[in-house]
């Protein structure tokens, strides 16, 4: 009998010791995403974690492609408040009032979802669409990521007006083609250039173009909006 206990004890700290520096595919309550972890979505086509810009001294809470070198930023959640590189102790957790929190060292929030929620339970997954949702126990998204974009356009995004905060948004997803993606952008003033990728889709930028990166060789065409062009 005390054998048995003792093979258990170890067996639930292997556990432990692998969740905090793994990957995982949900956020609970009970299981925050610490500084060592990252976020896969269940098809493994885009991952969530911390990671520091080169040059930077911060920290941030981001989403990329998980197979796709160099890699690229998607979206970031704390892009305002950014975490000291040198706090080690930072998690990205859910809160007694259901809500995501990016928690500092100090326990300070940092960023949150701020949302109300009825449900007694709540968990985040990180979607294949790229989607970072938080849902109740019923798995209804009570809110997304897609709700809250930066610049860059991912398939599935949706134009129009947030039902929920009332805010409009700058994205579009269902654009199947190359030409259907140069003429919404033509016919949008607040399109300030677009690229179509074959594996992604429409990329559409209305923001400064900060998320950019040049090869030396291959790369994907970048058409950028100006206010005039001259003849020769």
């Amino acid at each position: 009998m005390i054998y048995w206990c003792s093979c258990l004890v170890i067996f639930c700290l292997l556990q432990a010791s692998h969740r905090a520096s793994g990957v995982a595919y949900n956020i609970t309550p009970l299981e925050p995403l610490f500084l060592s972890q990252t976020l896969a979505s269940s098809g493994n086509m885009f991952e969530l974690g911390f990671f520091r810009p080169s040059g930077s001294e911060n920290r941030y809470v981001g989403i990329w492609y998980k197979n796709l070198t160099p890699s690229k930023i998607l979206w970031v959640a704390n892009r305002e408040r950014p975490l000291v590189y040198t706090d080690q102790s930072a998690k990205l957790t859910i809160g007694s009032d259901g809500n995501l929190k990016l928690m500092d060292g100090q326990e300070n929030i940092v960023w949150s979802t701020n949302v109300s929620s009825r449900s007694n339970y709540t968990l985040a997954a990180l979607l294949d669409s790229g989607n970072f949702v938080l849902q109740d126990g019923n798995y209804s998204e009570i809110w997304g990521s897609f709700e809250d974009p930066t610049d860059t356009l991912l398939p599935t995004m949706k134009i129009g007006v947030n039902v929920r905060t009332g805010v409009k948004g700058d994205y579009i997803s269902d654009i199947g083609d190359e030409e259907g993606c140069e003429s919404w952008c033509r016919s949008s003033c607040s399109c300030l250039a677009y690229s179509y990728v074959s594996t992604i889709g429409c990329m559409l930028w209305s923001k400064d173009l900060n998320d950019i990166e040049e090869f030396p060789t291959a790369g994907e065409d970048l058409f950028v909006r100006v206010a005039s062009v001259k003849a020769g």
